[in-house]
Parts: C-alpha cells; structure tokens; sequence
C-alpha cells in the first residue's frame, strides 16, 4: 500500500539532491511499482506555481510532520539582537 495517496500534502526531503528540497506540494498521481514495492512507488507531486515534478517515496514527507529534532526553538514573536561586524581585507 503506498504511504501516500492524492491530495496529501507533503514535503520534499534531501535524501536526494534536487532544487525541490525542503519545498512543499501535494500529491496529485500515485505510480504504483508493478511488484508491490511501496518504496519505490512514484508519485507526481505539483507545488504552488503548477510545476510537476516525479518524485520516489523516500523522497517525500507528510507536509505537516516536523519532528522535535527539527522543530525550532525559537518563540514565534520572539525579538532579536543583531551586530554588525567590520569587514576585514
């Protein structure tokens, strides 16, 4: 059974290199690999400019799973300092 199914919205992982990492769509075609394989099930994924884009199981994520290691810790509103440092030749 494949992991995700059409309308879900995910995001794309850096497992692989591609210029779609970290960006975020849903999926709208579901490829099944003829042998049952879910990992290797291929899913069309189109993000918010209507470009579509083939992407493998591994390659994605549910859009709206961010686990703690990845999660920020900063307090949404929160206020910060910045220093600016004098360039060096």
């Amino acid at each position: 059974m494949s992991r995700f199914k059409v309308g879900d919205p995910i995001k794309i992982l850096s497992v692989v290199a591609t210029p779609f990492v970290g960006l975020e769509g849903n999926i709208v075609e579901v490829q099944r690999q003829k042998q049952n394989i879910s990992t290797l099930d291929r899913y069309i994924v189109v993000f918010a400019l209507g470009e579509k884009q083939v992407f493998y199981d591994v390659q994605l994520d549910h859009a709206n799973s961010i686990s703690k290691a990845n999660a920020s810790p900063v307090t949404p509103g929160a206020k910060f300092q910045t220093e600016t440092l004098p360039l060096t030749e």
